[in-house]
């Protein structure tokens, strides 16, 4: 929810209270504040008069304008097309700015220029909500437009914007008039009425429509006429706070029914009533019947959902959109205006089936107060019959549940206490619950409460007690930790995720933590480590089609984290995430761990005195994953991995522990890389739960007294042949003797064979006593017999 400051201050006193002091005292009392921002930015933007227009003497595209501000006239060259003598436009002032762009004096192409004559895209404003005949040009003012004065404020884009982060059970805050009436529980500074009733005339709506409703997904449906509209602009309030609201002003029809929205949370829809007919039948939709939508868009509908039809077929999906048949136009003169309340379940699925979600299909998802749907409607046809010029026709047709009886509950004051932890005095308690608007009367210790029905979210006393602490203050309540004799301790998982954490944060990685949901195409990428007969766990009502099933790898998330940051000029990056994929197996549903890492560009140190940068390489990824498998005391090895579309077919391996496929790693394919703008990406997966869960303790070892032997090996073999192998083979021939084998030289090229390599291996052996040369030669005779005969390679001299 987006609620707009300056339109707040007109439902609600707010004397003395800046925006800082109000969006601190709405995240302590009452929701969470996500953000503010401020509709455009600009510094020193007033309103002036082009008093002449005169072509620019050395460009065929400029003019040269002069300009009244109020108190001088300044000569400006504008570049914008739609200029004209006459007009009132935004001017930046010298010695401002515009969206941080400083304005100075300056000479274009020779001719002095003293400011800028501004659109409305270059003041910040987002470009939906610009006019479509101002989005090539600059805006033009209305005539009225007072020269001189400040332009944001005259426009209304001096407001600032508080983003309110709702939790579903707060459906009352999802309109302007219910956040007012929480702001003023908080400072008891009064509200400020507006309500009005337009003045009807003497014909009567029920003989122009009449409404019936047949399903238990309707609760409540009104509707009344409005004849003589005249479809037109609307007036600059109205399209302001829209704006602020995050809505596109189209028309004074829709933007009354959208402000109305905003306003009261009650969404309202108006048809043609020419097009509509007499008769409206609320009903359940019959299966693939179908109807077009305002976006133009054929839908097929099912039986769960409920639909506003002509008698005959549908105009309508209630609650969702209306339909493109029955659609207000400019030819329009009387409009049939409905206000209903639907079943927010059914209306949840039907928009989340159809993939419609607007800010009328929130709000009965969250539930509306059908007690307030008349207040509403009837401020609408005020606004209609002020705004549009229409004739309201005396009252309504109507069909279902009028009014909703408040709650009451029974509050007693000792279960106040015993759930707070803090005594509240009764006189208290109850002027707490006075200033939320709820009816109290005492009976000794106890509160009579009554709850008005557009607290949807009050079902229970807990519920009361909850409005109490939070208006009373959580700082009030004392901080104490649950009694418990159980001393807690790791699980090995969880001993296993921090030692992988601290030991890959430790080598300049970044931990990053992505969404569980993607969409069915994420599920197909980088999905080598996915078994052949394992189904996808989805949604059943999905927000999004990008969030609709769980995911099968972490590495499809992680390549939109490094699409945002390359997105954004950043090319080093080393991410890694631990986290769990889902899927289903013969009807089970099956959660795994995983460890993924993304990595690309400079992989830099992680202070002043680190190694040099280090350009990020196969062998370079290769190596921190050999650094983290130490530390969890496991050996894996690795094997060429081929066949892979989305990999690099030279530059990717498969992992493997104890002969088990546990994971892979590799270089994006180029291709794929350039399709998701990315550029030499390497990624990694592993199955943490295919490694042992018990660390192997590290015993110590005595520092021999005798020193380490080195020599050298080098051997020409196949370029293909896996040296990972070799080294092992070498290991093995005296596992207590050998201490390392260490590749220090690769050599490639044409005095070898150009399908021939020529590794160099350092043999380095620790022995427990002094080693005669003959000794030495006799191992390293054992180690030349063992690759010899195991590989295709030739020792060269």
């Amino acid at each position: 929810m987006i609620v707009s400051y300056n339109w707040l201050k007109t439902l609600v006193k707010l004397d003395g209270i800046s925006v800082e002091d109000l969006v601190r005292d709405i995240s302590l009392y009452s929701v969470e504040v996500e953000g503010t921002h401020t509709l455009a930015s600009a510094e020193k933007l007033v309103i002036g008069h082009v008093l002449e227009k005169t072509a620019h003497p050395s460009s065929d595209h400029l003019s040269v304008c002069k300009v009244d501000v109020g108190d001088k006239v300044l000569q400006i060259v504008c570049g914008a097309p739609n200029v004209a003598q006459n007009q009132k436009v935004m001017v930046v002032l010298p010695g401002g700015n515009v969206n941080g762009n400083p304005i100075k004096e300056t000479k274009i192409r020779g001719v002095e220029s003293f400011g800028m004559i501004c659109s409305l895209q270059e003041i910040g404003l987002e470009a939906k909500y610009i006019p479509s005949e101002f989005a090539n040009g600059i805006y033009v003012l209305p005539e009225n437009a007072p020269v001189g004065e400040d332009a944001l404020k005259y426009l209304g884009l001096d407001d600032v914007c508080i983003e309110l982060g709702l939790t579903p059970n707060r459906m009352d805050l999802l309109s302007m008039w219910g956040v007012a009436r929480d702001i003023n529980a908080l400072y008891q500074k009064g509200l400020i009425p507006f309500l009005a009733k337009p003045k009807e005339s003497s014909e009567k709506a029920s003989n122009y429509v009449d409404v019936t409703i047949t399903t238990k997904g309707c609760y409540t449906y009104y509707a009344k006429v409005i004849k003589n509209v005249e479809i037109k602009e609307s007036p600059m309030f109205i399209k302001q706070r829209l704006i602020a609201s995050g809505i596109r002003p189209i028309n004074n029809v829709v933007d009354i029914t959208n402000y109305i929205l905003m306003l009261f949370g009650q969404p309202l829809h108006a048809f043609d009533q020419v097009k509509l007919g007499s008769n409206i039948v609320v009903r359940d939709a019959k299966p693939n019947e179908k109807i077009i939508s305002l976006d133009n868009v054929e839908r097929i509908l099912s039986a769960e959902d409920v639909v506003i039809t002509d008698g005959e077929k549908p105009v309508a999906i209630a609650g969702v959109m209306g339909g493109l048949e029955t659609e207000v136009t400019n030819e329009t003169k009387t409009i049939v205006l409905e206000g209903a309340v639907f079943e927010p379940l059914r209306v949840r699925a039907t928009s989340s089936r159809l993939g419609l979600r607007s800010e009328s299909s929130v709000r009965f998802e969250r539930g509306v107060d059908l007690n307030t749907t008349l207040i509403a409607m009837e401020y609408a046809c005020y606004l209609l019959e002020k705004y549009a010029s229409g004739k309201v026709l005396e009252g309504f047709a109507h069909a279902g549940t009028e009014y909703k009886a408040d709650k009451y509950f029974t509050l007693k004051g000792k279960k106040v206490s015993d759930y707070l932890g803090v005594k509240i005095k009764p006189e208290e308690i109850e002027r707490i619950l006075k200033r939320l608007e709820f009816t109290v009367i005492r009976n000794k210790n106890d509160l009579e409460v009554k709850v008005p029905n557009r607290r949807l979210d009050i079902n229970d006393v807990v519920d009361i007690i909850e409005e109490i602490a939070r208006i009373y203050g959580y700082h009030h309540l004392k901080e104490t930790l649950p009694e418990s004799a159980i001393y807690g301790e790791l699980m090995p998982t969880q001993v296993q995720e921090r030692l992988i954490e601290q030991t890959l944060i430790n080598l300049g990685l970044n931990e990053t933590i992505t969404y569980s949901l993607v969409s069915p195409k994420a599920n197909q990428t980088l999905n080598f480590l996915v078994k052949e007969d394992v189904e996808e766990v989805k949604l059943l009502h999905p927000m999004s089609e990008d969030q609709s099933v769980l995911r099968f790898s972490l590495v499809p998330s992680l390549l939109e984290v490094a699409k945002y940051n390359a997105a954004r000029q950043i090319s080093d990056f080393a991410f890694f995430e631990i986290g769990n994929r889902y899927y289903q197996k013969n009807n089970m549903p099956i959660e795994e761990r995983l460890l993924a890492g993304i990595l690309s560009g400079v992989h830099r140190g992680k202070t002043w005195d680190a190694l040099p940068n280090k350009t990020i390489d196969f062998f370079y990824v290769k190596g921190l994953l050999e650094n983290l498998f130490a530390k969890l005391g496991v050996k894996v090895t690795c094997e060429s991995l081929k066949d892979q579309a989305q990999l690099h077919p030279g530059q990717a391996a498969v992992l493997l522990y104890q002969g088990e496929r546990i994971g892979y790693l590799g270089a994006l394919h180029p291709r794929f890389a350039k399709q998701n703008d990315l550029e030499d990406t390497y990624v990694f997966e592993i199955e943490l739960d295919k490694l042992p869960l018990n660390q192997t303790m590290i015993q110590y070892q005595p520092i021999s007294k005798v020193p380490t032997v080195e020599r050298d090996l080098a051997f020409v073999m196949a370029i293909d042949t896996p040296v990972g192998k070799i080294i092992d083979s070498m290991l093995s021939v005296d596992q207590e003797l050998i201490k390392e084998v260490q590749v220090f030289d690769l050599y490639t090229g044409e005095n070898i064979g150009a399908d021939k390599k020529s590794v160099a291996f350092r043999i380095v052996l620790a022995p427990k006593e002094t080693m005669t040369e003959d000794k030495i030669q006799s191992v390293m005779a054992r180690i030349i017999d063992r690759v010899s005969s195991g590989f295709a390679l030739t020792l060269r001299k």
